[in-house]
């Protein structure tokens, strides 16, 4: 934020800038404040030129509009689980300026169901079938409304060995002494 002063002395003496406000660093008739995410706001400053004996000031109103900060997703990786069992993965975010988030999974390379995305928790919960071997790309997106982050992570789904069944038989007939 730059505040520019002028002004000029009409019987052409020296004239010195200053302002009432220590977050700004003056260079000369230049102000700068530089400010933070927590700066937010209306206030006003007092701005000064004098020639040593006699001044003028003016009070400048000063306007810092909110700036939104995007919302982190933290780290998923990738991840694993066997068919026909569950994966059960929390998915979260933070935001700096406190404002909620929506959790959305925006590409999936065609996820065995069922699976189930809550976005306002942010859980997922997918239990592939028997058959559903494979790796699978999913990613999933935070949002304020305004800004996003998004991560793309893998799934691999594990084939799971599954005993063989044997047909029924039926009763087996015969006499004594004949090959059955």
């Amino acid at each position: 934020l730059k505040i520019i002063a002028s002004g000029f002395d009409p019987d052409g003496d020296v004239i010195i800038f200053s302002i009432n406000d220590s977050r700004f660093v003056q260079n000369g008739s230049t102000f700068i404040f530089q400010t933070g995410f927590n700066d937010s706001g209306l206030f006003h400053v007092l701005v000064t030129v004098t020639d040593g004996e006699l001044n003028d000031s003016q009070v400048v109103p000063v306007l810092i509009l909110n700036a939104n900060r995007p919302p982190v997703l933290a780290p998923i990786g990738n991840q694993s689980v066997n068919e026909n069992s569950t994966l059960e993965l929390q998915v979260n975010a933070s935001d700096e300026d406190g404002e909620a988030l929506l959790f959305r999974k925006i590409r999936n390379d065609s996820l065995p169901t069922p699976f189930d995305f809550n976005q306002s928790s942010g859980l997922f919960r997918l239990t592939p079938g028997f058959n559903d071997s494979g790796d699978y790309f999913i990613e999933i997106n935070v949002t304020d409304g305004i800004n996003d982050d998004n991560e793309t992570f893998r799934i691999r789904v594990f084939n799971v060995n599954r005993a063989p069944l044997l047909n029924p038989i039926s009763l087996i007939a015969g006499n004594e002494g004949d090959e059955l």
